[in-house]
């Protein structure tokens, strides 16, 4: 008796313990239900707020390419580097981007005549050294643009805290072209005649820049690669202390920006220590060669 009574109380405990893991396994079962439904949820809102996204992206991409057009390229991968530098999403950035442009463009073409001019010769102005703008660079055209790239390596006049090689050296050149065409041997203007060492340092200075310019697009051009006509810009704003830019020099990598900095540096002082050192160095030939003729063009 006390050995079936032993028995009957090893099969109860037995019949519980089997219910207690029969109701533990129903327990877990409805948690990894419920956790599965839960995680089939948050995938459907994850993929429905990424579809949303991907669809505003394409808009957004759309209204960029047909606002900037040949520039739409540059405004995009600074899209694509805005979250990585700045912690701005690509939609949020080409959003506000194509919302700024916009609407200067558009306010633009509401002016009337006169105040489109005085926006013209605004842009003319600012491009010889000022740096400020009232319509987006990046969305000029490439003819302009290229009006802009002659301004601003000219630059403002001599003796003045403005960039490029001056007007007066722009001027010497034209005039000494004249002369030669006209078959005049010396240049004349005001009734006052030009020196020839005075040419020749205005020949050297403009040499010079347009070879440090070149040098430098090339190192440009090949460490960011992108739109020619951006990094013509952007080397030219720089030689010629403008400030200028199509959008380009915040997304410049390090040493390309080093490269920016430096063509500032040569384009304040380069010019005017080169012409100051041209000028102290005048020596006295010793020896006098034979003309010797050169066929040009």
């Amino acid at each position: 008796d006390k050995q079936n009574g032993k028995t009957s109380k090893a099969s109860n405990l037995a019949s519980k313990a089997m219910s207690g893991i029969g109701k533990a396994a129903k327990t877990a079962f409805k948690v990894a239900a419920v956790g599965a439904a839960a995680a089939a949820t948050g995938i459907g809102v994850i993929t429905k707020q990424a579809l949303d996204a991907y669809s505003s992206y394409e808009q957004l991409k759309g209204g960029v390419e047909t606002l900037f057009k040949d520039s739409a390229g540059t405004v995009l991968a600074d899209a694509q580097r805005a979250y990585r530098e700045a912690g701005v999403s690509a939609n949020s950035y080409m959003e506000t981007v194509t919302s700024f442009s916009a609407s200067l463009i558009n306010s633009l073409g509401g002016l009337s005549f006169p105040k489109k001019l005085l926006a013209s010769l605004f842009q003319s102005v600012t491009t010889r050294t000022a740096g400020f703008f009232t319509i987006p660079q990046e969305a000029l055209k490439p003819t302009t643009i290229l009006v802009c790239l002659f301004l601003m390596f000219i630059g403002g006049s001599s003796i003045s805290t403005a960039g490029g090689i001056k007007t007066s050296t722009a001027a010497l050149l034209f005039l000494s072209a004249r002369s030669t065409i006209a078959g005049t041997s010396h240049v004349d203007v005001f009734h006052k005649r030009i020196p020839h060492e005075t040419i020749k340092k205005a020949l050297a200075v403009t040499i010079v820049s347009l070879f440090v310019l070149l040098t430098m697009t090339v190192l440009l051009y090949e460490l960011e690669g992108g739109s020619m006509l951006d990094i013509i810009f952007e080397a030219v704003s720089a030689i010629a202390t403008v400030g200028l830019s199509r959008n380009l020099t915040g997304s410049l990598h390090l040493p390309s920006k080093l490269i920016v900095i430096l063509m500032m540096y040569l384009g304040r002082i380069g010019p005017i220590s080169m012409a100051v050192i041209i000028g102290k160095r005048q020596k006295k030939a010793l020896i006098s060669y034979p003309t010797e003729d050169i066929t040009v063009g």
